[in-house]
């Protein structure tokens, strides 16, 4: 939790910041709960400008990209990054996105003429973060990840899969050999205190049932 105030708005606080809130004394916490809300405002600027939710999503995301490519730039422990293109682990686990993101995901995926498997969707969406690991392995695949192992919308890929960076060695993050091993990471505390805003801005949810939410929602071209 951060502060009383703060608490009232029901922040959709990541799991990453909540532990890291531990750690932090009340005013550390009180000055991220102002960064939060803060973001948030920035976020209704941005929709009272004009802006459609997708094309906000669009624009955090490159906020988020620049505050990483900063926090790398002064963190020693950025250069234990092991991630790499192809290696697709995280790409077969539970993420949530949010509801602009869904619609961006789903805006950018008819644009690139990809088409998305509502029945694996509707399969996937069964599940939670304590079954997922139960489907069968294919269907724990993102329905964004190509034949190639890489991501069809990398662009475009929500906070959920662009914040966190492996520093364990690639083979460990096989949530199939290792289910239960905490692998360590790195990542931005700006980027996860603008993706807190953003969930509780927008809402957010298991990526399945939110695009399948968004592929429901009516295209100009049905109106």
């Amino acid at each position: 939790m951060l502060n009383e105030q703060d608490q009232t708005l029901m922040l959709q606080i990541t799991c990453t910041l909540k532990e890291l809130c531990k750690t932090f004394d009340d005013d550390q916490r009180s000055d991220l709960g102002h960064v939060i809300l803060d973001f948030i405002e920035q976020i209704k600027e941005q929709q009272a400008a004009g802006l459609m939710p997708a094309q906000v999503s669009a624009s955090l995301h490159q906020a988020a990209d620049q505050f990483i490519e900063e926090g790398k730039a002064v963190s020693s422990a950025s250069k234990d990054i092991s991630c790499l293109a192809g290696c697709s682990h995280c790409c077969h686990i539970a993420v949530a996105i949010t509801t602009a993101e869904a619609e961006e995901l789903v805006a950018v995926a008819r644009a690139k003429g990809i088409v998305l498997d509502k029945a694996k969707l509707a399969r996937q969406a069964q599940h939670d973060d304590q079954t997922w690991l139960s489907q069968p392995a294919e269907d724990r695949r993102c329905v964004f990840l190509g034949a190639d192992n890489h991501c069809q919308v990398y662009r475009q890929r929500p906070f959920s899969c662009r914040k966190y960076f492996s520093t364990a060695e690639p083979v460990l993050c096989n949530v199939e050999l290792h289910p239960k091993l905490a692998i360590p990471i790195w990542f931005d505390i700006w980027t996860e205190a603008l993706t807190t805003a953003a969930m509780t801005h927008f809402g957010s949810g298991h990526l399945p049932q939110m695009i399948l939410g968004a592929i429901q929602q009516p295209t100009k071209e049905d109106v």
